[in-house]
């Protein structure tokens, strides 16, 4: 049987079950394919940990590598101090030329 609305085959297939009588038994596609639709539904869940997961670590990363740049500028200004640069003017220069 076509339904106009395939999301109502359960409730039609109880009526035409309750019209037919016992002996007949209605199969609708929604209880048919219930362990299709669970494992849909795990295996969304799953991919969405699993890309929580890479955006984690991807943004971790990226804190991680820019934490080490200010790190190696500061050591870069640290350096250059004894050469009789004053503080103010290695801010400027580093800020300058990235």
């Amino acid at each position: 049987m076509k339904l106009a609305d395939m999301f109502a085959a359960s409730r039609v297939g109880r009526e035409a079950e309750l019209l037919l009588g016992p002996p007949y038994v209605a199969n609708n596609w929604i209880d048919l394919n219930r362990n299709l639709f669970s494992w849909m539904r795990i295996e969304k869940f799953f991919m969405f940990l699993i890309l929580l997961l890479i955006i984690l670590v991807a943004a971790f990363n990226i804190a991680s590598m820019l934490f080490m740049v200010v790190m190696d500028k500061k050591r870069d200004i640290g350096c250059s101090c004894p050469w009789g640069r004053r503080a103010g003017r290695s801010c400027a220069s580093s800020s300058s030329r990235g």
